[in-house]
């Protein structure tokens, strides 16, 4: 916290120094000085906050083992209603290197998002899942994988969201 005290009041010294500055220009060059490294500060934050949740996913399906960029979101309520159990959703493209063919139905997962109040995701139950988080690993047996057209947005890029309940 100190830094962004002390950098400020050096570039301050610095301006003051080469040019002539008045007291407007430096309570103005202060403000901006301030707002800038506001800003900056909340990107690093942001940044860093969305990095903790990043986690290596490990699928496992008929033998053949895929290894993918999660993202562990506890907004992600999605529960499959005839076996209770927590819904991840993977994109249509990460899946498709996990396997070729189209998806097997095995269960239509009802959902609601901002703009969607009533759509269904077609879901598979996976041999396994690994969850790695640089810390702890977490190996989850027949877990349930919904898949989305939609591809995922944020900073960083990743293939599968992980439900709350592995976050």
């Amino acid at each position: 916290m100190m830094i962004w005290t002390m950098v400020p009041g050096g570039i301050l010294q610095v301006l003051g120094q080469r040019w002539e500055i008045g007291a407007m220009q430096t309570v103005v060059a202060m403000v901006l000085i301030c707002l800038i490294f506001g800003i900056l500060e909340k990107i690093i934050r942001i940044y860093k906050r969305q990095n903790e949740c990043m986690r290596e996913i490990v699928l496992c399906w008929r033998g053949k083992n895929c290894h993918f960029k999660g993202y562990a979101d506890t907004g992600n309520q999605l529960v499959d209603p005839i076996s209770k159990k927590p819904v991840s959703i993977i994109t249509r493209e990460a899946w498709h290197t996990l396997i070729e063919e189209d998806i097997p139905l095995y269960r239509m997962i009802p959902f609601q998002s901002i703009g969607n109040p009533g759509g269904v995701l077609q879901a598979v139950e996976v041999d396994c899942m690994t969850i790695l988080d640089g810390k702890h690993t977490q190996m989850i047996e027949k877990p349930m994988i919904a898949i989305t057209e939609q591809p995922f947005s944020g900073i960083f890029h990743y293939s599968i969201l992980l439900h709350n309940d592995y976050c």
